[in-house]
């Protein structure tokens, strides 16, 4: 495969700290190992609650 056929994988649940019973990854270190690992997206999908959205949208 070349790299523009390459297929893409992408987290797309993810629970960060702010899920407070199923996640413990900070939303910075999430975006850091996404794009060392050449993911061009990530979701993340908390439960009860944003607050992560917030720290995910800056």
């Amino acid at each position: 495969m070349t790299a523009a056929t390459d297929p893409r994988f992408v987290h797309l649940r993810l629970h960060t700290e702010y899920s407070i019973s199923d996640g413990i990854v900070q939303v910075g270190q999430a975006i850091s190992r996404a794009a060392a690992d050449g993911m061009p997206a990530l979701g993340i999908s908390d439960l009860g609650n944003l607050f992560g959205m917030v720290k995910f949208y800056k």
